[in-house]
């Protein structure tokens, strides 16, 4: 397609925008055609997806690169006999039912506050036939992440809740997550500061280490369509309104690997 970066800038963000959109959508629908609804990388390539979506965007998940960075954590746990996964904040399933695709994990909780997200759950984890072992409930308040953490398990806890995670991870639930690995995405354009206060409230049990998301490139991309530059990193782009930070957090009992 030949169309220079600087044409379709112009074109983004100026009066044609409308010719953007055309060309977006058509370069979409090529993708979507092509994928059939199956994930193209990544993790969880060749799951059962949706483009329907609730807080983030479907096409990176779809593509396989929508959190990369922790996608790419998550791959050097994937053999670890983790006892369950806990899924706070589970929006469509994308993590909850990925995982209890291709963990090794008896069990997999998922909390999620909005009906329509436990439905998209529910429908996404029969999609890929593995619904009996995703347990689906709805908001996660602290005495319910109390009482179903177990300070003995071995569990994988992923904890993406818009600011909430300081509430959420009070010094009891800290002391039963002590033999857990523990994901945090911290919100600090919700909460001030979020990133290191996450942070101090698991040093005291876990070995800690802070990563943050980067911006996605032209290589990418998972698909080899000629496709402009422009278009390839707006389908990968997660729209967030800052970069983010995610706490990793393993028990200093086990000392799974971080780096």
């Amino acid at each position: 397609m030949g169309l220079s970066i600087n044409t379709l800038r112009q074109v983004k963000h100026g009066s044609r925008r409308w010719l953007w959109n055309v060309l977006y959508q058509g370069c979409k629908y090529i993708v979507l055609r092509r994928l059939n609804g199956t994930i193209a990388s990544g993790l969880f390539k060749g799951m059962q997806f949706t483009t329907s979506y609730i807080s983030s965007m479907p096409m990176p998940k779809i593509l396989g690169t929508y959190e990369k960075e922790i996608q790419e954590v998550l791959q050097k746990w994937r053999y670890e006999k983790f006892n369950r996964f806990i899924d706070v904040g589970g929006a469509e399933g994308f993590y909850a039912v990925g995982i209890a695709k291709q963990f090794n994990v008896k069990e997999v909780i998922v909390y999620e506050m909005l009906e329509e997200g436990q439905v998209m759950i529910r429908m996404l984890g029969e999609q890929n036939r593995i619904l009996p072992c995703v347990k689906i409930y709805s908001k996660c308040e602290e005495h319910d992440l109390y009482e179903i953490c177990d300070e003995r398990a071995k569990d994988l806890v992923l904890i993406d809740v818009e600011g909430a995670e300081i509430d959420l991870l009070s010094s009891r639930v800290v002391e039963k997550l002590r033999n857990s690995t523990v994901l945090v995405e911290a919100h600090d354009f919700k909460v001030t500061d979020c990133t290191n206060l996450v942070n101090q409230k698991l040093s005291s049990t876990h070995v800690t280490k802070i990563i943050s998301s980067n911006l996605r490139k032209k290589t990418d991309f998972p698909l080899y369509y000629p496709f402009p530059k422009a278009i390839k990193l707006a389908m990968m782009d997660e729209q967030r309104p800052e970069i983010m930070n995610w706490i990793i957090a393993s028990p200093k009992k086990h000392g799974i690997c971080l780096s």
